[in-house]
């Protein structure tokens, strides 16, 4: 599955009213670290296709960041039914991020 990205036309039907499992990945372009954990996310995202992945710049879409009060970037949220489950600040390895997903289907 592709990544979708999020911005303040989608986000509620993206993040909310949609009711399946998903990754959600709040970042920035002007962000070191986001940029080191962008090649982890795509290569995660080729690896397993079957896990919806969005994508939200906290300063080209805020209305999503601020509902989900967004404080540091990268952040990576996973979410079911339309509800935060957890979340983590920071990058993360290929393998971390595969753990996190994995504990918390």
């Amino acid at each position: 599955m592709a990544m979708i990205k999020i911005d303040n036309t989608n986000y509620k039907q993206e993040l909310v009213e949609d009711k399946g499992f998903k990754v959600v990945l709040f970042g920035a372009s002007w962000c070191g670290p986001c940029r080191m954990y962008h090649p982890v996310v795509h290569e995660f995202a080729e690896k397993y296709p079957e896990v919806k992945l969005c994508a939200n710049d906290v300063d080209e879409s805020t209305e999503a960041a601020a509902m989900f009060g967004i404080q540091s970037v990268p952040t990576t949220i996973i979410m079911k039914n339309g509800s935060e489950v957890t979340r983590v600040s920071g990058g993360m390895s290929l393998e971390d991020l595969e753990k996190f997903v994995e504990d918390n289907k």
